[in-house]
């Protein structure tokens, strides 16, 4: 199963703008983030930005760099803990 779907989902949730306009070269992942998550939720930041850089991998040009989805629900299930 390929997850660049579901990382244009991650990118879009976590950037409230359409994925492809979320990230410019030269930003930290945290300035990826919608405005209103870094002010809102400074508590969540570093499980944001985790599920930002996901979307990211996610959507990697080359699909061979683009995480399973077994790694990617890992990855998901470790944020609580």
């Amino acid at each position: 199963m390929d997850v660049y779907i579901y990382g244009v989902v991650l990118l879009d949730l976590t950037t409230g703008r359409e994925a492809w306009k979320h990230f410019e070269p030269g930003k930290s992942s945290e300035e990826g983030l919608d405005e209103e998550i870094r002010v809102m939720e400074p508590r969540c930041l570093k499980q944001m930005t985790t599920v930002f850089e996901l979307g990211l991998r996610c959507t990697a040009t080359e699909p061979s760099l683009r995480p399973s989805m077994y790694e990617v629900l890992q990855i998901l299930g470790n944020l609580g803990h």
